[in-house]
């Protein structure tokens, strides 16, 4: 058995390096959509054109508030430049939970006294909190939130005289932000980690049928069953060495992201679980058009859909994912990478880890029964006297 498949593995890997067409394919299309969708993010603005913001009250509520309701009003304003926002009240235990979740960027606490101080016209202050996970959020977000302050201001003359205004304190939760290219490049490893394995695999899966072997394998004994598993393991080891040619160009480019060893096993740990699901769904998908001029194009449709679902545009702020894309193996695999490379969303390192387990898990299950099925048939035929002779099992 091993001796089958190790020769399917071998015929494999020769076939497809003797085939330019399958190496440009495999190398060209991610090494150019990398860097157009590096460029692309580097030169654009990010991070979307309405964001919430959660208001915590510590005010008196009892009493009216017109300066307040004034002030609130003016923060919610979709006059002058992006982003906008929306105002969305919250006690400070909710509101932290979710801040603290991601499923809101920024929080707002107007402190006790803010109305009466206003009011009087005294300096009134009030505390702003920013999730800044990356630079695009957290500076659209500061924009817009002073150019909103200074039009209050200006509207009702709150700096002339002896009213000084409004004014904030704002803090951060990192010490660092991200730069766009940066917080784009796990989302990036996935897609070239889904690519070469769907085009590989159905360019060793097609192989077959392209040369007109494939009847002499479905003869041999098992032969389809070990063609199919040496073709997923020459999938993985052929998509791990382009990956690292890949990786090594990207570095040259962009810089070293993944920094450390432990890091580099995690990444190892996230490629080998997607390799194995995608590899197989690659050469199932090749053995079964049979022909090389169907698997680029619906490859490419399935990796970049698949791709964008999973939070590919905004990796760090889906990363909260309250969303159903959420239990995609490539959404589970860019968090973890978010985490693994940036420290951003190491709380949902766990959960991730659990989905893409499950789902390889999954896979090697829908394997291993495929193979149970085969020798079943086999045993099955074996006991059975065809008229015919010989009978194909596979």
């Amino acid at each position: 058995m091993f001796a089958e498949i190790y020769a399917e593995f071998i015929k494999s890997l020769k076939a497809w390096v003797r085939k330019p067409m399958y190496i440009g394919l495999a190398l060209g299309p991610p090494v150019i959509l990398t860097f157009i969708f590096l460029q692309l993010f580097t030169i654009s603005g990010g991070g979307g054109n309405t964001f919430d913001l959660l208001i915590i009250m510590d005010d008196d509520t009892s009493q009216p508030q017109p300066w307040t309701a004034k002030f609130l009003t003016a923060l919610e304003s979709e006059e002058g430049p992006i982003p906008y926002f929306t105002l969305k009240n919250s006690t400070r235990d909710k509101a932290t939970e979710l801040f603290r979740k991601r499923q809101a960027f920024t929080l707002i606490t107007i402190p006790l006294g803010f109305e009466n101080n206003l009011t009087r016209g005294e300096l009134v202050t009030f505390e702003v909190k920013y999730n800044n996970i990356h630079e695009d959020l957290s500076k659209n977000i500061r924009l817009g939130i002073e150019t909103r302050i200074y039009h209050f201001n200006l509207e009702y003359q709150l700096e002339t005289g002896y009213r000084p205004g409004i004014y904030y304190e704002s803090s951060t939760t990192h010490s660092f932000e991200l730069a766009r290219t940066d917080y784009m490049m796990s989302g990036i490893y996935v897609f070239i980690i889904l690519y070469l394995t769907t085009i590989i695999g159905g360019s060793f899966g097609s192989e077959e049928k392209d040369q007109g072997n494939h009847i002499e394998l479905e003869m041999a004994p098992y032969g389809t069953l070990y063609s199919r598993i040496g073709k997923i393991l020459a999938t993985i080891l052929l998509t791990t060495i382009v990956l690292l040619a890949l990786l090594l160009l990207n570095w040259l480019f962009y810089g070293p992201y993944i920094s450390n060893f432990t890091s580099f096993l995690l990444f190892l740990g996230v490629y080998f679980c997607l390799a194995l699901i995608f590899a197989s769904l690659g050469v199932f998908y090749g053995m079964m058009v049979g022909d090389f001029r169907f698997i680029p194009a619906p490859s490419i449709i399935l990796c970049v859909t698949i791709w964008i679902l999973a939070g590919a545009i905004n990796p760090l702020e889906f990363s909260a994912g309250s969303r159903v894309f959420k239990f995609l193996p490539t959404a589970a695999a860019i968090r973890i990478l978010t985490a693994v490379i940036f420290q951003r969303g190491v709380e949902y390192q766990t959960e991730s880890w659990i989905i893409l387990g499950l789902w390889t898990i999954l896979t090697i299950v829908v394997i291993t029964f495929y193979i149970i099925i085969k020798i079943r048939r086999r045993l099955f035929f074996k006991k059975e006297k065809h008229p015919h002779g010989h009978l194909s099992e596979n």
